[in-house]
């Protein structure tokens, strides 16, 4: 019978991988997964040879990383059987509860507004460095363009995915196009999580987003490569409305 192998990333380089840069390696060892030696490759092709089965996917996953990402809902669906979400503790009064147990918005809610928008800073750099790679925050810049720091659609998903969790709202896969620097998103951030405190007026647009629909189907889609188009796509209503975009 016919045999189908999916491969995952080999450690010796190919026309197909030579490419990959320091920062993509990095994401995908992030993300759980590795790269395989040539013997274990090899290995592993003759143990697919040695099965009935018609497609199998040879490829070194990291089971740890894998549990991470289920923790913090980001792992995808085709991964969801190797590493379940483990459990957490039944809801607490927020009285009681440490610290560390309590979500964004209510650690924020206890300091003063500019302790709370410098923390927000804080948080979205620190996002933006560990999804670069970097070991600390030291060459991010908060008012520099995403653009200019080397984001990608990968890059861009990914920070959104982890602010996302970070801060228990539902931001758009946009959002690096809409807000183009960690200190707009920093500052989107404070108004989603406290839209009492925000001022009636809107914000000033920050230099370079998008701000109207017609803008986004314009201009950001414009800018977006065949993998951000690809995750909108199939990320449903994720892109937001309007009105979460501003």
């Amino acid at each position: 019978p016919a045999l189908s192998l999916g491969w995952g990333l080999w450690e010796d380089r190919s026309n197909m991988t030579g490419n990959l840069t320091d920062t993509d390696l990095h994401r995908m060892t992030r993300h759980g997964v590795g790269a395989m030696s040539t013997e274990d490759g090899l290995r592993l092709l003759d143990t697919a040879c040695a099965t009935a089965e018609a497609h199998l996917l040879p490829i070194r996953l990291d089971v740890g990383a894998l549990r991470r990402r289920a923790d913090d809902d980001s792992l995808p669906a085709l991964l969801r059987g190797l590493a379940q979400r483990r459990a957490r503790r039944g809801t607490v009064d927020a009285g009681t509860r440490r610290p560390s147990e309590l979500s964004l918005a209510e650690r924020l809610g206890r300091v003063s507004g500019e302790q709370r928008a410098q923390a927000l800073e804080d948080l979205v750099v620190a996002q933006v460095a560990a999804v670069l790679g970097h070991a600390s925050t030291a060459a991010i810049e908060p008012d520099r363009a995403f653009k200019d720091i080397g984001f990608d659609s990968l890059t861009a998903v990914e920070l959104r995915n982890r602010l996302n969790t970070a801060s228990g709202l539902r931001l758009p896969a946009t959002l690096v196009f809409d807000q183009p620097t960690p200190q707009a998103i920093a500052r989107f951030l404070e108004r989603k999580l406290f839209p009492r405190e925000s001022t009636q007026a809107p914000a000033p647009a920050a230099q370079g987003s998008v701000r109207d629909i017609d803008a986004v189907d314009l201009d950001a889609i414009d800018e977006m490569d065949v993998d951000l188009l690809i995750n909108l796509a199939f990320d449903g209503d994720s892109a937001g409305t309007d009105a979460e975009r501003e």
